[in-house]
């Protein structure tokens, strides 16, 4: 299924599971991952964890939404789907399932904007079974034209459930205004479903090609497993796999530049209650200064902590839905997002310009926030994942999520940098990022109630014309394959 978060990030925090780059400095500096190469390119991370016989194992494709184009856009997803159908192994789905079953193993399979993979989760003791379905999976799906026929119709499914969702149908609006003719590049599910419902036998081998060699796979091995051994199992099953001749890795979309000046959309929803506002900035700083990605990660969880201004002014007063930031740290057009949601639609406008207001107020490092708060903030950051130092699949989805985004150096580098952050760098960012710089608001309305206040609706334009291709390729309809 494809991932299709706001944001990415990759911590534990406060009892929750984020995804970003924090974390713990204690209990993750002691953590034994280690990374080696084979002779064909494919890389394989490791990390051992004693306390339990399972293992998790994840085979990531260095592609997704960024790597594709419109001729392709959606089709990594519909490529995901048929990675648990036949191969030379198994030659169909049902007997895949079966050899699953066998082995007592779990699977699943994701996409998202900077990759493509399938994952289960087995006893330690079927680590040569398993790895030899990876495998077989990586160097000979079938793609049978019935299969490839039965996906269409689950994938055009699963793209119009996902458009006829007001959060997700305001996502991509206001990713056509910042991305314009490349906002393909930042969906996972793709934004067409013409090339879905299109899509062959030739077109997908023509894309498993592309994006499946050795030299653009890495392969995640977690759990109770010993390095060296894990080496020489992948080897065995991965080694004699080559690329297709004249491979190249497939190239990615170039990060479009983010807006020079502001600008607004107001979008309506018959599900939407009350009104939410999305004032997006550039993020492409990160680039250029990673510790920018930890910096706005603590500013964000500084202004959700109870005792904060901010949290007080905006969350316990009950005057607003909700309020507070959000970060798409990826390695494709990152930004940062300040949100709030009023009750009433008519106190929009006011509550998006009091939270403009409110940014600036971050760069005095005196008095909104206090160093208590900080050191606060960073102790709950050490325990929780502290706590969840002992659980195979968190470290797997930490290790892959952040090698697919950051690369692998950027665990190391949060662990030096995290106990440093100051309430000045905090200052810094907010200054840099959010005060006084271009930004693309976003507005969300209900349908009734904008009509009520004569809202001019200049993102439906957008949204409406996917919704008559929903309509149009519907698994329901006649065109449907």
């Amino acid at each position: 299924m494809p991932t299709t978060r706001f944001h990415k990030r990759l911590i534990i925090l406060c009892g929750s599971f984020l995804v970003s780059g924090l974390f713990s400095f204690k209990a993750w500096a002691t953590l034994d991952f280690k990374e080696a190469t084979l002779d064909n390119g494919l890389t394989i991370i490791t990390a051992k964890v004693s306390n339990t016989p399972l293992v998790k194992m994840r085979v990531q494709f260095g592609a997704g939404a960024k790597t594709e184009t419109k001729d392709t856009d959606g089709l990594t997803h519909l490529l995901e789907h048929l990675f648990m159908k036949g191969n030379k192994l198994t030659p169909t789905e049902v007997a895949f399932k079966k050899r699953l079953r066998e082995l007592g193993v779990s699977s699943n399979a994701t996409t998202y904007i900077d990759y493509v993979d399938y994952h289960f989760t087995f006893l330690s003791a079927y680590l040569d079974e398993v790895s030899e379905l990876a495998g077989t999976i990586a160097q000979s799906l079938t793609l049978d034209p019935r299969e490839i026929k039965e996906e269409i119709t689950v994938v055009i499914d699963e793209y119009n459930r996902h458009m006829l969702r007001r959060y997700f149908a305001f996502w991509r609006v206001s990713m056509h205004y910042l991305l314009g003719k490349q906002h393909f590049a930042y969906s996972a599910i793709g934004t067409t479903s013409e090339n879905i419902y299109k899509a062959d036998q030739k077109t997908l081998r023509e894309l498993a090609n592309t994006i499946m060699a050795p030299a653009n796979t890495r392969i995640f091995v977690v759990g109770d497993v010993d390095h060296q051994q894990v080496i020489k199992t992948i080897d065995s099953h991965f080694g004699n796999w080559k690329a297709p001749p004249h491979w190249q890795k497939p190239p990615t979309a170039e990060n479009p530049p983010f807006p020079t000046t502001s600008q607004r959309f107001n979008f309506a929803h018959h599900e939407q209650t009350g009104a939410g506002g999305y004032i997006r900035f550039d993020g492409s700083q990160i680039f250029d200064q990673p510790k920018d990605i930890i910096t706005g990660e603590i500013l964000a969880k500084l202004l959700s902590h109870k005792s904060s201004r901010f949290h007080k002014k905006y969350i316990q007063s009950g005057k607003y839905y909700y309020a507070g930031i959000d970060e798409n740290t990826n390695s494709y057009a990152p930004t940062y997002n300040i949100y709030i949601g009023t009750q009433e639609s008519e106190n929009i406008d006011q509550a998006i310009d009091d939270m403009l207001k409110e940014t600036q107020l971050w760069t005095n490092q005196k008095d909104y926030f206090t160093q208590k708060q900080l050191d606060n903030l960073k102790q709950q950051i050490d325990i929780s994942l502290t706590s969840a130092s002992d659980s195979f699949t968190t470290i797997e989805s930490i290790l892959s999520e952040t090698a697919a985004s950051h690369g692998l150096g950027f665990i190391k580098y949060s662990l030096r940098e995290i106990p440093h952050i100051t309430l000045k760098d905090i200052a810094t960012f907010a200054k840099n990022y959010f005060v006084d710089k271009p930004h693309v608001i976003g507005v969300l309305y209900n349908d009734k109630k904008a009509k009520e206040l004569n809202i001019d609706l200049n993102g439906d334009a957008y949204y409406n014309k996917h919704l008559k291709q929903t309509a149009e390729y519907s698994p329901a309809s006649k065109t449907s394959p």
